[in-house]
């Protein structure tokens, strides 16, 4: 739910118009697509097994015996409680296979308990779902016209590993009935069947309070422009990112937004240096491509390509713009007057208007926490131009969005740069066979720690590592040891974090394990979760003088018919994106359900009772539940309004960590008692200090004495995700969180201390302290100096700036 609709809580609540327009032509100008491909394959399942792919979906349950389902989500007629959607999709059979599941899900105990939950009297429970059976099956409901598309029925056809089968049902029926019985005509048949008008009339509030039938109207600037959405669409390493970042180097106004800091940073830092080739100014010729990545081209974590560069080294004035940096951690403004901003996907403005625009990893827009800010970022970036970059699978989810608002959709694809093959051999278990250049890719923390350890015993090899637990500085940092061939680490060990916002230079991608854990349980990598990392491998130019190649293989024999189907197979479309709730359903929700509801109930009351787009479907997830059940309860104790419980959720918090829970607790604690948090009240108790002081205590002396290991590791990455959390918290309410410069301060210290103790434990058994000291000397964290008013002036001097 909100670590995906963080930002958007508030930011569509700001926004939200007075009411949807009464209507909106729906159109869309002819589809351009510029496809430099063949005809793509039918798209395959999303989620395979390792032996084979799973099977195709039955035919029409029309004509089956409705079974009772003893539980919920088990809404199918059959047993175990799972069904696939019809093989047909057309509207006639979604209409019958929705008959087929309405029996047993009204009869179902829970979907009664549901009812009365939400503020249906316990007696017209029974009446209202008599009710609605009848209407279904006098076809009442399903007969019209528009029934198809007003109760949005395509969603029984979806088959996207975003949702659950179960699921899909249990909300298409709810909603249905709530869509329904809300009607002023149905309330004569109600009251008919005996409903009374205290149900009738909580059914329509409820209703009204979860309606968002006109999602794309919430934009009002964006719907001033009739923009050109330009799509590039490609695997990894096709290029995807080249055109779109050089129209935003020539546009007037422009605005970059990823999902990184570090990508958001490494556009800031490009086009302030003049290292992007601007539109209209003429490129390096295709054949000179060897030599550019050999001396001139800038090594990029941004999927640019190179057959015709538009990154060079160094510094270019005659290129150079003046660009801010927003990410939710840290503001970098050069000028305040600047026109060109690089930013995290969830600072977008909507109020800002641009000429270009580009939103990088568009794909993302499925995703479970964040796709809502990209959902947004199509719907409601108010620019003249708007690049899409990412991967094909998100076309039609984009198709569906742009139909609503009547902007022209241009379709660029671009096919992979360098050639990717899957060995004919996994490893066998054998880490002697890891060689230089290799990234072998675990799911686990305990896992890249024991394989670093295993290989460098293997193989004498150093191994860097990357993981999502690092900061992104030092993530980049490790990056940059593993691509340095004169660094002395020559094999990178991380998790799915590899997959985007890093340079890397990688010869071959080893699958330790192709499963991974969810939250609940460990599961088989997606497709595209496949594709993704092992597309890492053989980048573009940036293996010079080396046969451009990118190989794929697994450590276990096992593994490797699954990676070969998955880098064969294509992705499945996305057919939903993410939505977030505005504060201002919340506010409603709480004055129409029952006193003293808990979040799960606001949350299932968006989930069954909503009318939004078929298209789209609200985030949610077990963990930002809990997080909001916190806040509220803090709530209840302080004066927290809404719009600063949603700014917490919003924060970069750790909520799985229950250290992380209890830090959060007492950050919540102190701001109530004292209206303010100061930074050492925070770290005082419990203790989090002390791992820091012991590693830079390790760090001044002159010889060896002390050990390093990860657990001293893993303790400094829960300081670092506190103090981020509060410089986070700084920028937005500085009054309550007061002391910003001294926790950035401490923040960078850890990032320091965390990359020597990285190097203290591959240095293991020599001089700890003389080993890594001379490994930071040479390679210190980045940390560009930022003086605002003196960096463009450097720029023209032809000076990089001073790194630290």
């Amino acid at each position: 739910m909100f670590a995906g609709c963080r930002r958007h809580c508030l930011q569509a609540a700001r926004s939200l118009e007075a009411g949807p327009s009464a209507s909106r032509s729906l159109r869309c100008s002819a589809l351009v697509a510029r496809d430099q491909t063949r005809s793509r394959p039918e798209r395959g399942d999303e989620r395979v097994p390792h032996s084979q792919r799973p099977g195709q979906g039955h035919a029409s349950h029309a004509k089956r015996p409705p079974k009772k389902a003893s539980h919920l989500p088990a809404l199918s007629p059959h047993p175990g409680g799972r069904s696939q959607p019809p093989a047909d999709t057309r509207p006639e059979t979604l209409k019958d296979y929705f008959i087929s599941v309405l029996e047993p899900w009204a009869a179902s105990p829970i979907i009664a308990r549901r009812l009365r939950s939400f503020g249906v009297p316990h007696d017209d429970v029974p009446l209202l779902l008599d009710a609605y059976r009848n209407a279904v099956h006098e076809d009442r409901i399903l007969d019209g016209p528009t029934a198809f598309e007003e109760y949005g029925l395509s969603r029984l056809g979806l088959t996207s590993i975003q949702d659950i089968r179960p699921e899909i049902n249990d909300q298409v029926l709810c909603t249905t009935l709530f869509r329904w019985a809300a009607k002023p005509e149905s309330a004569k048949v109600l009251e008919a069947a005996g409903v009374s008008s205290q149900a009738i009339e909580q059914v329509q509030r409820l209703t009204a309070a979860t309606r968002r039938s006109f999602v794309w109207e919430e934009f009002s600037k964006a719907r001033h422009y009739k923009r050109k959405i330009i799509m590039h669409v490609g695997p990894t390493n096709s290029g995807k990112t080249h055109t779109a970042l050089r129209a935003l180097a020539a546009s007037r106004k422009g605005v970059y937004a990823g999902p990184l800091r570090l990508l958001a940073y490494e556009i800031w830092e490009r086009l302030n240096l003049g290292q992007i080739i601007p539109l209209g100014f003429p490129e390096p010729p295709p054949s000179s491509h060897v030599t550019l990545a050999a001396k001139d081209l800038a090594d990029s974590a941004l999927d640019i390509g190179t057959e015709r560069p538009a990154m060079r080294r160094g510094v270019n004035p005659e290129y150079a713009r003046t660009c801010n940096m927003v990410t939710g951690e840290e503001h970098r403004i050069v000028d305040e007057h600047g026109r060109l901003t690089s930013m995290t996907i969830e600072m977008l403005n909507f109020q800002s208007t641009y000429d270009v625009a580009v939103i990088d990893e568009i794909q993302m827009i499925a995703d479970d926490q964040r796709g809502a800010s990209w959902t947004n970022a199509v719907l409601g970036i108010a620019a003249k131009e708007v690049h899409l970059c990412g991967e094909e699978t998100a076309i039609p989810i984009v198709q569906d969005l742009i139909a609503h608002t009547g902007d022209e959709l241009i379709i660029n694809r671009y096919e992979r740069l360098t050639p990717l093959e899957v060995e004919e051999n996994s490893l066998n278990g054998d880490l002697s066979k890891i060689r230089k250049g290799d990234c072998v890719v675990a799911f686990s923390r305990k896992d890249i720690f024991k394989l670093k350890r295993d290989i460098e015993l293997a193989t004498g090899l150093r191994c860097a590592v990357v993981y999502g637990g690092l900061p992104p500085e030092v993530r980049s940092e490790q990056a940059t040891l593993f691509n340095d061939p004169d660094s002395g680490y020559d094999v990178l060990v991380g998790s799915d974090a590899i997959g985007m916002g890093l340079n890397l230079k990688i010869g071959r991608v080893v699958f330790h394990k192709c499963k991974k854990h969810d939250g609940t349980r460990k599961v088989a990598l997606s497709v595209s979760q496949t594709k993704q990392i092992a597309g890492r491998a053989g980048r573009y130019g940036m293996h010079s003088g080396d046969k451009p190649v990118g190989y794929v293989t697994t450590l276990h024999k096992q593994d490797l018919e699954f990676v070969r189907h998955c880098v064969a197979a294509p992705n499945k479309p996305i057919q939903r994106g993410g939505l977030a709730p505005t504060s201002e359903a919340f506010i409603a929700l709480r004055t129409v359900l029952p006193r003293g509801s808990k979040v799960d109930l606001w949350m299932d009351a968006l989930h069954y009772t909503s009318t939004i787009p078929s298209s789209l479907r609200y985030t949610d997830n077990e963990q930002t539940r809990r997080l909001m059940a916190l806040l509220l309860e803090a709530q209840g104790t302080s004066d927290m309004r809404m719009v600063d419980i949603l700014t917490f959720m919003q924060a970069p918090i750790g909520w799985r960590d229950a250290q992380q829970m209890d830090t959060a607790r007492k950050l919540l604690e102190l701001r109530h008692k004292y209206m303010r948090v100061e930074i050492q009240a925070l770290v005082r108790e419990p203790p989090l200090l002390p791992p820091l002081h012991y590693v830079e205590r390790l760090m001044a002396k002159p010889g060896g004495e002390g050990t390093a290991d990860d657990s001293m590791l893993q303790s400094l990455e829960r300081l670092h995700k506190m103090l981020t959390a509060y410089v986070w918290l700084a920028l937005r309410q500085p009054v309550q969180f007061c002391d910003m410069a001294e926790a950035d301060s401490l923040k960078k210290r850890v990032e320091v201390a965390m990359e020597w103790v990285l190097h203290a434990i591959t240095h293991k058994g020599l001089k700890v302290a003389d080993q890594a000291r001379r490994v930071l000397d040479q390679r210190p964290v980045k940390q560009v100096e930022y003086e605002p008013h003196r960096l463009m002036a450097r720029v023209r001097q032809g000076k990089e700036p001073r790194h630290v």
